[in-house]
């Protein structure tokens, strides 16, 4: 619970250190461990919908949404980019 308790502290760090726009992606572990499990899922979606973040729960043990971690950010990065590359022809190719 500590760690889950500590996002809008490591929110806020990444607001003050990290470059405007960075994609930010909820990430809870270890969910192979059902009977240990301290935040539900279902608390730890609202949290970060909240915020306007994604949420997903991953197990390296049984490989669950792993990839799928890495490829809904690299979706993200895609989407923001391609925002930003259409803004700048619109802007210097009208």
């Amino acid at each position: 619970m500590d760690t889950f308790n500590n996002v809008k502290q490591w929110l806020e760090e990444i607001d003050r250190y990290a470059s405007e726009n960075v994609n930010i992606l909820l990430v809870g572990n270890k969910s192979d461990l059902v009977d240990k499990k301290v935040v539900e899922q279902s608390v730890a979606k609202e949290f970060a919908s909240s915020l306007g973040i994604s949420f997903l729960e991953t197990s390296t043990k049984d490989s669950t949404n792993v990839e799928e971690t890495f490829l809904t950010l690299a979706r993200q990065i895609k989407e923001r980019l391609n925002f930003i590359l259409s803004f700048f022809f619109i802007l210097f190719f009208p």
